[in-house]
């Protein structure tokens, strides 16, 4: 069973979590602070420290898109957290690709 059709229901596509997320103004979780480093750390494992490096998308649409498929998506408001966690982490990787 797929995770999107066994969770969310059939029909579930990446594409429209993100026009979800894009669109909503939920505020964020009183409790993201805590869990900001781990999406930084899935962002730089897919980017900076991937086999073949590449830049990271750290805008906020380009935050809320790379996670959208997580089992808990990064909301608009919590974007900012994970950008902060990932320039305090990751920042070094990226000065030394430039």
């Amino acid at each position: 069973m797929e995770f999107g059709v066994g969770l969310l229901g059939q029909g579930w596509t990446v594409e429209e979590v993100i026009d979800r997320l894009l669109s909503s103004d939920t505020p964020a979780n009183p409790n993201f602070h805590r869990k900001a480093s781990n999406y930084a750390a899935k962002i730089a494992a897919e980017t900076v420290l991937a086999e073949w490096p590449s830049e990271p998308d750290l805008s906020t649409e380009g935050i809320v898109t790379r996670c959208a498929n997580c089992a808990r998506p990064v909301r608009v408001s919590e974007a900012a957290m994970v950008r902060e966690a990932f320039l305090d982490e990751y920042a070094h990787l990226l000065s030394d690709a430039a």
